[in-house]
């Protein structure tokens, strides 16, 4: 007889049972921003840089070799669409189960900030942006915690260029 075949339901020769289901765990990967770690203060039309660490807290080893980790400033540490979208890189290769060698990475993105801005923002990386992971069904805990905002918020200050006429330079 075949698994899939309809008549797999009744009792077979020899066997005093029907078959019963298994119940199958998944163990899917975690992938989590562990830290992110940005400047107490930036300049609108200038590169910011910051640095941030994602580590696989999961069971299991990503399936996936690569993933999108997208970048926003926001006024609060939520992501939300009122958050100021910086860009995105993607990250190439798998991560091992969290405790093993290849279990996380450290990346550096730098971003020029747009002319004008000014405010207090934390930095928020969001792991996975796509989910291109599974990290367990649509709201599980491994599907909702792929956000990390910055420890402090980046003082963003506007210095519009200050331009003099010298007399006799024209």
């Amino acid at each position: 007889e075949h698994i899939f075949e309809g008549n797999n339901l009744d009792v077979r020769r020899g066997e005093d049972t029907q078959p019963r289901p298994t119940n199958i765990t998944m163990t899917p990967p975690d992938l989590e921003v562990e830290s992110v770690n940005a400047p107490a203060d930036a300049q609108a039309s200038h590169p910011l840089a910051f640095t941030y660490q994602v580590t696989n807290y999961g069971v299991a080893a990503t399936p996936n070799s690569s993933w999108a980790d997208a970048y926003y400033l926001s006024a609060d540490a939520t992501l939300d669409a009122g958050d100021l979208y910086l860009g995105s890189l993607t990250h190439y290769g798998a991560l091992d189960v969290f405790g093993a060698a290849n279990d996380s990475y450290t990346r550096t993105a730098t971003y020029t900030l747009p002319n004008g801005l000014t405010g207090d923002f934390y930095v928020l990386v969001k792991t996975d942006s796509s989910n291109v992971v599974f990290e367990g069904p649509a709201g599980s805990a491994g599907e909702s915690n792929n956000v990390t905002a910055s420890g402090n918020r980046v003082h963003v200050v506007s210095n519009p260029p200050d331009l003099v006429i010298i007399p006799g330079s024209f």
